[in-house]
């Protein structure tokens, strides 16, 4: 039985003790070959995203299914750029190798980066956590792009009012159309 979908963890590196998985990639195996054979996988390189759980989470059972599990992630942790070679084959070969030097300058200045504009707007959040006063800010988040407001202008128990209007912001990213641009993350962080 033949599956579509592969999954990888992206781990960072630890000097002592066992290396912690930030995240994980969905790969289809079938949208591969398929890119390949129409070129539109622009010289065989392909930036996936890397979703997880937050850096700084209490629960680690959640944290561990958000950061093995892609669906279930609230946190992205940036790209990995991928180079897919795709040819038939009477022995299929399995297996991840290094870029050779020539396939990375192939690369090199290939990637046009496309620029899109942000403008957004926070209201009120009401029912928010803890049975207290406490101030909150809003984070949002496309790509590596962020944006964060100040802090609420009026503050009550499971409510704040920030009634803020960011500025146009511009940033680049590698999506040529607007639906390939990453999800957007709305954070409320203390």
């Amino acid at each position: 039985m033949a599956y579509d979908k592969l999954v990888l963890q992206v781990c960072d590196k630890e000097y002592v003790g066992k290396p912690t998985i930030l995240g994980s990639i969905i790969l289809s195996l079938k949208q591969i070959v398929t890119s390949y054979s129409t070129g539109d996988l622009k010289r065989g390189f392909a930036w996936k995203r890397v979703y997880g759980a937050p850096l700084k989470v209490n629960n680690k059972v959640a944290a561990h299914e958000m950061s093995v599990n892609p669906d279930t992630a609230m946190c992205w942790h940036g790209r990995v750029l991928f180079h897919f070679h795709v040819e038939d084959s009477k022995f299929p070969r399995v297996g991840v190798d290094d870029f050779p030097k020539e396939t990375l300058e192939l690369y090199k200045g290939s990637e046009t980066r496309y620029r899109y504009e942000l403008q957004a707007e926070v209201g009120v959040g009401w029912s928010l956590p803890f049975n207290k006063k406490q101030k909150f800010r809003v984070k949002i988040q496309i790509a590596d792009h962020e944006i964060i407001t100040p802090e609420p202008n009026i503050v009550k128990t499971g409510y704040n009012r920030w009634a803020y209007r960011f500025g146009l912001s511009f940033f680049l990213a590698p999506f040529a159309k607007i639906e390939e641009v990453a999800d957007v993350f709305i954070y409320l962080i203390d």
